[in-house]
């Protein structure tokens, strides 16, 4: 009490609290009683100070992370741009060689690729011409559905598909900042690109025969068109190839279907399934009867070499040497012609017309070159040739039509159209070149050549699209 009444007394009573120069703080006199206490103010700015620096680097961190994922995923977009650009341009290569086959589009796609490079070197791409377990797919574009049938008989598109993946050359993509989390990303680029021929497509081949087999090439026979080859009728499997044969064509339409023993067995573009009376299918020509009513009768000489118009019930032989018909209409029945061993026969502007059940057969060495009427050079009237013009061997009526037989080494060589829709072509082992035909039914075997096309005729212009 004592020391409280001193205290009291140095500050003259309970007055204002007094301020030591050497206290942190205040004294503070409550009733009386004089207490120091401390000033914590100081402390609070420095604890919001230390909690803003952990949020900047919060920041700075979610920032950082920010920026290398930006960075990544750019690296990953200009990865998957180049490798795209790679992808498109091998299928466009691919597909500008199917006309070959498919092992020079599988080296066209592969070399492509490789001059496309990524963005850590030359693009790799594994092809395989069977379309197996590679980077390379054959098949057909559905244009009317927009789709992709993998098939390898006909194929008329390709898939290419460049792949980063850590079972395949490329390897993945290796991430720039994402390393540490998950080190390298797959990635895959895929285009497709077909090939179509520019429309329409001129007619050369036509087989009207509606019996299975219509058209058989096999044990290496060939057939080749740079137009289209049409099989309106109706029979399922029209086509047969096989043994070594090969049907080369810019289009091929079938009502039917064809019956193959291998994918390489046709090169073009295939249509089957067509319906006979669609009018995209490629019609063939219509001619009016030959002018033959009034053909004078004729017998041929032994061996001749040199035969007028007319009509020639007995049939023509020619074994050596060379005959020659001179320009006009020549109707030939009985046996029909024959060239044989080393003969030869010309024409140039003669229209042969064969009877039904009669033939025309060339084997040995023989060669015919035939060449129709290219004008109306004998008239109007009944027996103009105006119509015909451009056709060199036609039917005479309908029934069973006449056989035309090239074996062994014969050539048969026909600058105008050969139109015998009653008729059959066999090609056994012998070459046959006509710019167009029309028949029933048509073989090629035994390593026989059938070209029907133009004389150095260019081959059809095509369309390579890209597609996916």
């Amino acid at each position: 009490m004592d020391n409280l009444m001193r205290e009291n007394d140095s500050t003259g009573g309970f007055g204002p609290p007094r301020r030591d120069p050497a206290r942190t703080g205040f004294d503070v006199v409550v009733r009386g009683h004089e207490q120091p206490v401390s000033n914590n103010r100081g402390a609070r700015p420095r604890a919001r100070r230390g909690l803003g620096i952990i949020w900047i680097i919060v920041f700075l961190l979610l920032l950082a992370a920010f920026l290398a994922g930006g960075i990544d995923y750019a690296w990953l977009v200009e990865h998957k741009s180049r490798a795209q650009t790679a992808a498109e341009a091998a299928g466009l290569a691919g597909a500008q060689d199917l006309g070959i086959g498919r092992d020079a589009a599988v080296g066209s796609a592969i070399a492509t690729a490789r001059l496309n490079p990524g963005t850590l070197g030359e693009v790799v791409v594994v092809g395989n011409p069977e379309g197996v377990g590679g980077d390379v797919r054959f098949g057909r574009w559905i244009e009317e559905e927009r789709r992709f049938d993998a098939e390898l008989l006909a194929s008329n598109a390709v898939e290419v598909t460049v792949r980063f993946r850590d079972d395949h050359p490329n390897g993945p993509v290796d991430l720039i900042f994402g390393e540490l989390l998950v080190g390298s990303v797959g990635l895959d680029a895929k285009a497709i690109a077909y090939r179509r021929p520019v429309m329409p497509v001129p007619g050369r081949l036509w087989i009207l025969g509606d019996t299975p087999d219509a058209l058989v090439v096999r044990t290496g026979g060939h057939l080749h068109t740079n137009g289209a080859c049409a099989m309106p009728a109706s029979e399922t499997d029209p086509v047969r190839v096989e043994s070594g044969g090969l049907i080369r064509a810019t289009l091929l339409e079938l009502a039917g279907a064809a019956v193959v023993d291998s994918e390489d067995a046709i090169v073009g573009t295939l249509r089957e399934g067509v319906p006979g009376a669609e009018a995209s299918l490629v019609q063939p020509p219509v001619f009016p009867p030959p002018p033959i009513d009034s053909l004078p009768v004729r017998f041929q000489q032994t061996q001749p070499r040199d035969l007028a118009p007319g009509h020639y019930p007995e049939g023509i032989l020619v074994t050596t040497g060379i005959c020659r018909m001179r320009d006009g209409v020549y109707r030939i029945g009985g046996p029909g012609l024959r060239i044989g061993g080393s003969g030869r026969l010309e024409t140039d502007q003669a229209l042969l017309c064969i009877d039904p059940g009669a033939s025309f057969i060339l084997d040995g060495e023989a060669v015919a070159v035939l060449n129709g009427p290219s004008g109306d050079e004998f008239g109007g009237g009944p027996g103009s040739l105006g119509a015909w013009s451009g056709v060199s061997l036609v039917a005479t009526d309908a029934g069973p039509g006449p056989v035309i037989e090239v074996t062994e080494e014969a050539r048969l060589v026909s600058g105008g159209a050969m139109v015998i829709p009653d008729g059959e072509l066999r090609v056994n082992g012998g070459e046959c070149r006509c710019p167009l035909l029309v028949v029933q039914g048509l073989v090629v075997e035994d390593q026989g050549l059938l070209r029907a096309d133009p004389e150095q005729a260019e081959p059809h212009p095509h369309e390579h699209l890209l597609v996916r």
